[in-house]
């Protein structure tokens, strides 16, 4: 199962002020908030051309990568673009996952590396499915060896609960899988003291606290 292709498909939303990080605009305002929301995505970009040749990468985007703003952001030659269409984030993942082997990831997770995505074809080259959960409760990625009805249904999006929720929904459908420890994504302005300090000077923001690292 060497020449498995496999499908990165990467969900992002416009980094636009006063709908992107909508949490952290109190402590940010619009604009810092938006800086972040770019940052993050340009990350994520940079780790696409990096497993470029390994994955077919696909940029499942909202709004539609028809609106002219992507424009300044994304050189959409370089990679297939998709709109993430209607629904919640479930119904919208489940319409990327119809086809499988996959991996979804989304754009806000700085410390999410190349040899992340590689683990996550490994595992996917065994049959088995594969989670990286975040700090938080969610996840940061998940990789599916195959179409799976009702991983995405009925769980509590944006809480806590949507890691153990998906690992019930995995274990429902019959699959193995596999974790690695969970990482922080950026959500809340907490968030920002986990990060690479790396990162942080990409968003023009002040260090936050002295756990960031390089």
């Amino acid at each position: 199962m060497n020449a498995l292709s496999v499908r990165l498909c990467v969900f992002a939303k416009l980094p636009a002020p006063g709908t992107a990080k909508t949490r952290l605009i109190p402590a940010l305002g619009e604009q810092g908030a938006a800086r972040v929301a770019e940052a993050l995505l340009q990350q994520c970009l940079a780790l696409c051309e990096e497993v470029k040749g390994s994955a077919e990468l696909e940029l499942w985007l909202t709004p539609p990568p028809s609106d002219s703003r992507w424009q300044t952001l994304i050189d959409l030659d370089r990679f297939t673009a998709v709109s993430q269409g209607e629904g919640d984030l479930g119904g919208r993942m489940q319409r990327a996952a119809n086809g499988g082997p996959i991996i979804l990831i989304g754009s806000d997770c700085p410390s999410l590396a190349r040899d992340d995505i590689d683990w996550a074809m490994s595992c996917l080259r065994q049959g088995d499915a594969a989670m990286i959960p975040a700090q938080d409760g969610g996840y940061v990625l998940l990789g599916l060896p195959e179409a799976t009805p009702g991983v995405f249904d009925n769980v509590d999006w944006s809480t806590s609960r949507v890691a153990e929720q998906t690992r019930r929904r995995l274990h429902a459908a019959g699959l193995v899988w596999h974790e690695r420890p969970a990482l922080s994504d950026v959500d809340v302005i907490d968030d920002l003291s986990r990060q690479p300090a790396a990162f942080l000077r990409c968003c023009h923001l002040p260090d936050y606290g002295e756990s960031s690292h390089d």
